[in-house]
């Protein structure tokens, strides 16, 4: 079969930003795409996939972090199966490619890509018949740029060069969200805090209001620290990052840009949030703390004690050592590229 063109499929914003570098690439090496990028469902998938995907000669699709958000992407398995077309997914993150909801498509689809060697030697069992290559992640490469200074960042925002700037990247609930703005209260106000701020930034998938959350913070703020919200079309957060001393989140990609930028990372990990990490990885673990690229805090006490001793330093050696900028630009995409090209030329 020849590779006429790729068909691309993703909900969620993490796959719709790798599948938007992957297409770029593809028409550089003259091979035209279709794809559907819903953008955590800002845009609207099409009512016909024979239409729209019909011509093309393999499909990639994403694997969205609920079955809710995944159902583009699982109608189009469905469509490609029936038609005996060759596809395959992306997983973007730690154990992605575990998510219960396409496990229908174990036996069926052609090849995953996944983040890296010990992924895909779990997934290889998973999906026996798949060739399964470890590629990173695309997105990856630029979080080693900076897309503006720190007097930039902090200018944006308000900050001046001695407050001490905590940025806590959002998740899709409003409930960890508040549990997590919680101990980050609890864990700062015990330690005596002189000039910090705490940015929250909305996860652009969150389906709640911007004033469930000016509530919720304006609960947190005091004068001494105060918290503010922030939403991507005001600041988008890898701009907040730029202007941030730490990072404080709940398995957010915002840390593993951070750490590829040397900005320490607290990942914080309630029981909740760990009972919905194994849901969608089947670990109730989140990698870069295994990796000690991030520090663990179960509870506000976590918080408070990172905060008082400061062991960032060994924590910035760690992300150095793990974190490597690609030799080769646009690595990953590459080797998506041929895998495709290599799946179609049998």
């Amino acid at each position: 079969m020849n590779l006429l063109r790729v068909g691309l499929v993703a909900h969620d914003i993490a796959p719709c930003q790798a599948f938007g570098l992957l297409e770029a690439g593809l028409k550089v090496r003259g091979i035209q795409t279709r794809s559907v990028l819903l953008e955590a469902g800002r845009k609207t998938p099409p009512n016909d996939w024979s239409e729209f995907f019909g011509d093309c000669g393999i499909i990639i699709i994403g694997m969205s972090s609920g079955s809710e958000w995944a159902k583009a992407e699982i109608s189009v398995a469905k469509w490609a199966v029936q038609q005996k077309k060759p596809f395959g997914f992306y997983a973007d993150s730690f154990g992605v490619a575990k998510r219960g909801w396409f496990s229908s498509f174990h036996d069926q689809a052609n090849f995953v890509f996944v983040l890296n060697q010990s992924d895909a030697d779990e997934v290889s069992t998973i999906f026996p018949k798949a060739t399964i290559v470890p590629i990173g992640n695309p997105t990856h490469e630029g979080y080693f740029d900076w897309r503006l200074s720190r007097e930039e960042s902090r200018g944006k925002i308000g900050c001046k060069e001695n407050d001490f700037v905590i940025l806590v990247p959002g998740v899709k609930f409003l409930s960890l969200n508040c549990e997590l703005l919680g101990a980050i209260y609890a864990g700062i106000h015990t330690t005596n805090p002189r000039k910090t701020k705490v940015l929250f930034s909305l996860h652009p998938g969150d389906r709640n209001s911007r004033e469930e959350y000016d509530w919720m913070v304006a609960l947190f703020s005091t004068e001494l620290v105060p918290f503010s919200v922030w939403i991507r079309e005001q600041v988008p957060s890898a701009e907040l990052l730029c202007g941030a001393d730490l990072v404080i989140e709940s398995t957010s990609s915002i840390g593993i840009e951070a750490a590829c930028k040397r900005i320490p990372v607290i990942s914080f990990l309630s029981s909740e949030t760990l009972d919905l990490l194994e849901k969608e990885s089947g670990r109730r673990v989140w990698m870069p703390c295994e990796l000690g690229t991030s520090l663990l805090a179960r509870s506000w006490l976590d918080i408070s004690r990172y905060l008082r001793e400061k062991p960032f330093d060994q924590l910035r050696a760690r992300q150095a050592e793990l974190y490597l900028r690609p030799q080769v630009k646009s690595q990953s995409v590459g080797m998506m590229i041929d895998t495709l090209i290599k799946l179609t030329s049998k």
